[in-house]
């Protein structure tokens, strides 16, 4: 992991300490609503790391790209150059 300097890290204590980034109200919206995200397969992304907090919830088509979706796109395009 990086090193911040003493003023980011300073403002990082500053945005959990004030709850402007509420780690524990996350947490209850993705337990309220993460099971019908999983089981209704919308997208929801919440990501926790060292230098971001992002949650994103995308507008369609910019959903997830799933492998199989990938595989028939590129099926598609190798019989379409077959055809050429």
């Amino acid at each position: 992991m990086g090193r911040r300097s003493a003023l980011q890290q300073e403002v990082v204590a500053a945005l959990i300490d004030s709850k402007a980034v509420d780690f524990e109200a996350v947490g209850g919206i993705l337990g309220k609503f993460g099971s019908r995200i999983a089981s209704e397969g919308d997208d929801f992304y919440v990501v926790v790391h060292w230098r971001l907090i992002d949650a994103c919830i995308p507008p369609d088509p910019f959903g997830v790209l799933r492998v199989s979706d990938l595989a028939g796109q590129v099926r598609i395009q190798e019989a379409g150059q077959l055809e050429r």
